[in-house]
């Protein structure tokens, strides 16, 4: 017997309905933890509430992406868990209908999920946590490191060439904006030729304007520690807009389709590009991964139906789908240090996973 339309929409529907919900309660459990850290860290700057919670707003829906996974795993369960409760599944399978056949709405949604996670909220979450970015620096000004430590970078640049050559800078900034272009609350130490310490620059901003980092009511600091103040300060750099971008932006703050051109720009720079290509290939494994989630949760499900006891099940499920994504973040760290080939530290996990419930579905199903 097929699977009606009406039912697997009415299946489908619960499904995403419940992963929905499930992400949306996360999201708005870290939006308020979160709005209460930036509420206490900004207190002293007089930042409007509604700031605070358009930055939270704003730079959060990066790291609930990675809650995906989970939310799919935790709704397939309420959805088949309800559905065998009220023995929805147990009248499906005496009419015929084989758990291959009830499991198929729930894949399909999960790919379709997955697949508007990679090409659509991917894409507006990157877009979201620049914006933050952007917001963090205007309001929280010097506070901004403190806020979000995560912006931090350190780096160091050396001139080859030009009037400048053979000197060098070690270049510390609270946060790089507007794709690397700029630079917030700055500090400088430079070198000459000699590597002999010249003099130490606090900037609150710098720009990158035709091969030099322009600065404004700069602090110079000389080896004496005298300081003096200066309208404006010019500091050379060989670096562009994208070497700062591919230096310090995480792979995950990038929406997908800047993922490629960054690989290569890292890779004509010398600059590792793994964390790049692995961070693509995983976007592009999000639906598969999501699959096997449902597949785990499917195991547990068809097992209630059969025997009854749902909380030991339901724990098991959870603690498989725990496992899952720890085996996927390791590899993740693999294939973005370069141990593993980024293609296969993508893949591997959720094929692996979604190969293991198919066994045991198997397993349960056939015997």
């Amino acid at each position: 017997m097929r699977l009606s339309m009406s039912l697997s929409r009415y299946m489908a529907g619960a499904f995403l309905r419940n992963a929905v919900l499930i992400f949306v309660a996360a999201y708005a459990l870290m939006l308020m933890v979160d709005v209460m850290e930036l509420t206490r860290r900004g207190g002293d700057l007089d930042v409007p509430f509604e700031i605070v919670v358009a930055i939270s707003a704003l730079r959060l829906p990066t790291l609930a992406e990675q809650l995906l996974p989970f939310a799919v795993l935790i709704a397939a369960l309420m959805t088949l868990v309800s559905l065998s409760r009220r023995s929805e599944l147990v009248v499906a399978r005496a009419s015929g209908i084989s758990a291959w056949q009830f499991l198929l709405p729930l894949l399909v949604a999960a790919t379709a999920l997955g697949v508007v996670a990679t090409l659509l909220y991917n894409p507006l979450a990157a877009g979201a946590k620049q914006r933050s970015d952007a917001l963090l620096a205007e309001r929280f000004g010097g506070e901004a490191a403190i806020v979000d430590p995560e912006g931090e970078i350190w780096f160091r640049q050396a001139m080859d060439s030009g009037p400048a050559a053979g000197t060098s800078a070690i270049i510390r900034a609270a946060s790089a904006l507007e794709g690397g272009r700029r630079l917030n609350n700055v500090t400088a130490l430079t070198f000459d030729a000699t590597d002999t310490f010249v003099e130490r620059v606090d900037a609150p901003s710098a720009v990158l304007s035709n091969g030099a980092w322009r600065m404004q009511n700069v602090t110079v600091t000389d080896p004496e520690g005298v300081a003096r103040q200066v309208a404006e300060f010019s500091l050379p750099t060989p670096l562009t807009a994208d070497d700062v971008v591919g230096r310090f932006t995480p792979p995950n703050h990038m929406p997908i389709w800047a993922l490629p051109q960054l690989e290569s720009q890292a890779r004509l720079a010398g600059l590792a590009s793994d964390r790049y290509s692995f961070q693509f290939q995983a976007l592009l494994a999000r639906p598969m991964l999501l699959m096997a989630m449902v597949l785990v949760a499917a195991t547990v499900s068809l097992r209630f139906s059969r025997h009854g006891g749902t909380t030991p099940l339901v724990v098991a499920g959870l603690s498989a789908g725990f496992i899952v994504f720890i085996v996927n973040e390791i590899a993740g760290d693999l294939g973005s240090a370069g141990l593993v080939a980024p293609a296969l530290a993508a893949w591997v996990p959720p094929v692996a996973a979604a190969l293991v419930g198919v066994t045991a579905l198997l397993h349960l199903e056939d015997g």
